[in-house]
């Protein structure tokens, strides 16, 4: 007898076998799954749209019916009904995952070439396993019933991916080079813990601000593959973030001895620089790869006691969708014309070090020889005219406020 109780995931299931019908209801009630199956997908649609959010998968058969009027299966089946669900999906803010279940033969090849990318949001784990886009009725049935019942037992998460952010796990999965599932369930966490507070009450943000600099670093690894940031920013495969944000924002990475272009070039925008800046401290807070001051850590830590880093990461968060846009476009740009962008400026110090030079003074008056400010007033500088001297202690310039790549802080009068 069946327990009234039980709560069973509802399937709708489109295929035109009809003497499959009963004995696969009854194979997935065992299973836990309500199958409702159609013989064609005008019938099967007009069901999922009178009640859409009772629906938590699409089982859809490789080759079937439009409608019930059809003669025979539409070649067209499959790319007319996915079209069809994606549509639906964008007008009810919902995706319902759908899976394909085949009975195989010549029709798999090109079913292959019909299934689209939308299903790895939901389902990457059963093509990695396999290598296969489908499921076979003679094989794979009980994998199948196994799939939809871990879909929707993470429905919260598959919408999170497919709807409400859909763009975003689109722009990490195209990126190369990097572990996209680690980062994509990195972000997954902290943004269900935001759009379903409800579910997730024991959720402690304290644990995810790393998390938002380890997602930054996939990022970053991604744009080293692209060539975008040059390979010296990482060293035997360890990203350095701070190096990596500073080529990006334009500014002199001192470690890597790099800087994008020259002065005032810059590939991140001043929002976007800032929103890894800020990731990167407050990420900082619970790791020892970057340095903080004791200020600085006493002011994250008072988010923590007030209860208020909640809002702060989920704002955060945020932040780096918006930075995951913004890298995959950048790194698309770059792919398609790396002429539209400058050249890495690789930074040597040690070519200005013990040079015997003459200093010059700029019309802001500052002193400096070539591409090197020199620490020295404009009343010393008019005692030095015409005089050569002896560059020591040159360093890479990391000030905004001076337009030269190098700073020596002192030098000396050679000896006669």
């Amino acid at each position: 007898m069946e327990n009234k109780s039980t709560r069973y995931i509802e399937v709708l299931w489109v295929d035109d076998e009809v003497q499959l019908h009963v004995p696969y209801k009854n194979l997935a009630k065992l299973n836990g799954i309500n199958l409702a199956p159609f013989e064609c997908w005008a019938d099967a649609e007009k069901e999922l749209l009178n009640d859409y959010n009772r629906w938590e998968a699409i089982i859809l058969d490789g080759k079937c019916k439009l409608t019930k009027h059809d003669t025979a299966n539409s070649v067209s089946f499959l790319s007319q009904v996915l079209a069809d669900i994606a549509r639906h999906a964008s007008e009810r803010g919902r995706t319902v995952p759908w899976f394909i279940l085949s009975a195989g033969g010549s029709e798999c090849g090109p079913l292959n070439d019909l299934i689209n990318k939308e299903r790895m949001q939901w389902d990457a784990g059963w093509t990695e396993k396999t290598h296969k886009k489908y499921y076979s009725k003679a094989t794979d049935r009980g994998e199948l019933f196994n799939r939809v019942k871990l879909i929707a037992s993470i429905s919260d998460e598959v919408r999170i991916r497919t709807s409400l952010h859909a763009d975003v796990f689109r722009a990490i999965n195209s990126l190369e080079g990097i572990d996209k599932q680690a980062a994509q369930e990195d972000l997954t966490n902290i943004l269900a813990a935001l759009h379903f507070r409800e579910k997730h009450k024991d959720f402690k943000p304290l644990y995810f601000y790393t998390r938002l600099r380890q997602i930054l670093e996939h990022l970053f690894r991604a744009a080293i593959h692209a060539g975008l940031i040059p390979d010296k920013c990482q060293e035997k495969g360890k990203v350095n973030l701070n190096q990596c944000s500073l080529y990006l924002a334009g500014k002199p990475a001192e470690i890597a001895q790099v800087r994008y272009g020259s002065k005032n070039d810059r590939l991140a925008t001043p929002i976007i620089e800032n929103g890894i800046k800020n990731i990167l401290e407050l990420g900082n807070i619970h790791s020892h790869t970057v340095d903080i001051t004791d200020a600085e850590k006493e002011i994250i830590e008072d988010l923590f006691r007030t209860g208020k880093s909640h809002y702060v990461l989920f704002g955060l968060c945020m932040i780096l969708c918006g930075i995951i846009l913004w890298l995959k476009e950048t790194i698309e740009k770059y792919e398609d014309n790396k002429d539209d962008f400058k050249t890495c400026t690789y930074l040597n110090p040690a070519q200005y070090e013990g040079k015997e030079v003459i200093l010059q003074l700029d019309d802001k008056n500052n002193v400096f020889y070539g591409d090197c400010s020199v620490l020295c007033n404009k009343h010393l500088y008019e005692s030095l005219k015409n005089k050569k001297v002896i560059l020591k202690n040159v360093v890479i310039n990391k000030s905004d406020k001076c337009d030269y790549l190098y700073f020596a802080k002192e030098f000396i009068e050679p000896e006669n």
